[in-house]
C-alpha cells in the first residue's frame, strides 16, 4: 500500500510556546482512483484494516468533499445504505439533511456515492444501484498522534542529519502535510519566529551547518 495515498486530517494546538499536531477526529482518509461495485469497495477499505467513509459531521463532510473537489468527473461510493427504509451510516446514524443533492435520496438504490455536482464545484450524497462502479473512500481510526513532539534535538537526529528539503514561511500544519506527502520524511523541523520548515530523513547526513531550529516532531505514519 502507498502511505502517502491515505490524507491525514491535521490540526494544530497549542498551549503558551508548545506546539504539536495530530489528527482531528484520530482519522486517516484513502480515496481510490479505482472503480468497483459497492461490493467491492467495502472488501478493499477492509483489505487495509478500514472501513468505507462514514462522515457524521458537516465538518467532516466538507472537508472530504474540498479533498475530491478536483475530481469533479469522478464518484465515490461511501458507508451509507439502505436499511429498512432508512438510510443509515454505518455507524447506525443518519447523515444530515444538507449532505444529500436536492431530491435525494430517491430511491433508485439500496447504496450511497458522493456524486458531483457541476455547477455547484462540490459533491453531495445520492442513492444508486450497488452494482454500480464508482470510486470510493476509506476511513481508519487512529490511536494517539499522528506526530510526537521531540523537544531535543540529539531524540530526533544524529550529530550529523541535516536536511533534504526545505521551505520558507511554511508553519506547523502545512510542513506536517509536506513530511507526510514525502515517503522519506521521518522528522520535521520548524523554526517557530520565521516559520521555516525542514524536512529529515533517517539517511541523510552531511558536513554543514546544519539549520536552526526551536522544535522537531517525529512522524509515525498512519498507513
Amino acid at each position: 500500500m502507498e502511505l502517502f495515498n491515505w490524507i491525514c486530517l491535521f490540526h494544530a494546538i497549542s498551549s503558551g510556546s508548545c506546539y504539536w499536531v495530530s489528527y482531528s477526529n484520530n482519522k486517516c482518509y484513502w480515496i481510490s482512483e479505482v472503480e468497483s461495485d459497492f461490493t467491492t469497495a467495502e472488501n478493499s477499505c477492509e483489505s487495509m484494516n478500514s472501513s468505507l467513509l462514514a462522515t457524521e459531521t458537516l465538518t467532516e463532510f466538507q472537508y472530504i468533499c474540498n479533498q475530491i473537489k478536483d475530481t469533479l468527473t469522478s464518484e465515490y461510493w461511501v458507508g451509507l445504505y439502505k436499511i429498512n427504509t432508512a438510510y443509515e451510516w454505518k455507524t447506525g446514524t443518519s447523515p444530515v439533511t444538507s449532505m444529500w443533492v436536492t431530491g435525494e435520496p430517491n430511491n433508485s438504490g439500496n447504496c450511497v456515492r458522493l456524486k458531483p455536482l457541476m455547477g455547484e464545484g462540490e459533491h453531495k450524497l445520492a442513492d444508486h444501484m450497488c452494482t454500480q462502479t464508482y470510486r470510493h473512500i476509506c476511513e481508519k481510526d487512529i490511536p494517539g498522534s499522528i506526530f510526537t513532539t521531540i523537544t531535543h534535538k540529539s531524540s530526533a537526529l544524529s550529530a550529523n542529519q541535516c536536511p533534504f528539503e526545505n521551505y520558507a514561511n511554511t508553519g506547523i500544519i502545512k510542513c506536517a502535510k509536506l513530511c507526510y506527502k514525502n515517503y522519506l520524511c521521518t522528522t520535521f523541523g520548524i523554526q517557530m519566529t520565521t516559520k521555516a520548515c525542514w524536512l529529515y530523513s533517517l539517511k541523510q547526513t552531511c558536513s554543514v551547518n546544519l539549520p536552526s531550529v526551536n522544535l522537531f516532531y517525529r512522524l509515525n505514519r498512519c498507513g
